[in-house]
């Protein structure tokens, strides 16, 4: 299981494609911002289709090692392919910003969502299900925004490292180990 965004191996996003992860033995997470983005975006993808999709990943820097520092480039890469392979969007574009704040601010990912014919009760219930469904196996996953108008939808999430062994503001680590540690629980079951 390839918890960095090398883009090998077979890409899983629990929520939205994780019946998957049992036929395949080379499993890839994505990124940490992919795993807090994407289960949203291809909930909106359900409801429309998306032309255009920002996302902005914003983490606290002591959160940052350095090899995240040194991969920002494949992270981009591979969150952004992630993004227009679950949601169909033609163009994705993917930034990171690391804060130097103190006190260290939680990981939060903001999303744009460009498209036509968005019908907004739909929409939000999609994302509340889809955020729900994240909180199931990362409770500090939480939706802090959502602004749904014509030909636009704006999303922030936040993820707080819950459980006293990671200091809070380092969501980004525990969004994507608990994805991992999911998808080993669901492997194990269904290898008995």
């Amino acid at each position: 299981m390839d918890l960095t965004p090398t883009g090998l191996g077979t890409v899983i996003v629990p929520g939205v494609n994780s019946y998957r992860s049992t036929a395949h033995r080379h499993l890839n997470l994505v990124s940490c911002g992919g795993q807090a983005a994407i289960p949203v975006l291809h909930a909106i993808a359900q409801r429309c289709t998306p032309t255009y999709i920002e996302v902005v990943s914003t983490g606290a820097s002591a959160s940052a090692g350095r090899a995240t520092r040194l991969n920002l480039d494949q992270y981009i890469a591979t969150t952004s392919a992630a993004i227009r392979t679950f949601t169909a969007a033609p163009d994705a574009k993917v930034m990171v910003n690391l804060s130097p704040a103190r006190p260290a601010p939680p990981f939060r990912v903001a999303m744009t969502v460009l498209a036509d014919g968005i019908r907004p009760a739909p929409v939000r219930t999609s994302i509340a299900a889809a955020a729900q469904a994240v909180r199931a196996y990362a409770p500090g996953y939480a939706v802090t925004s959502l602004a749904v108008t014509p030909g636009r939808i704006s999303v922030v999430v936040e993820v707080t490292a819950l459980g006293g062994r990671l200091p809070r503001h380092t969501g980004s680590v525990h969004i994507i180990n608990a994805a991992a540690v999911l998808l080993a629980e669901q492997s194990a079951v269904t290898s008995r």
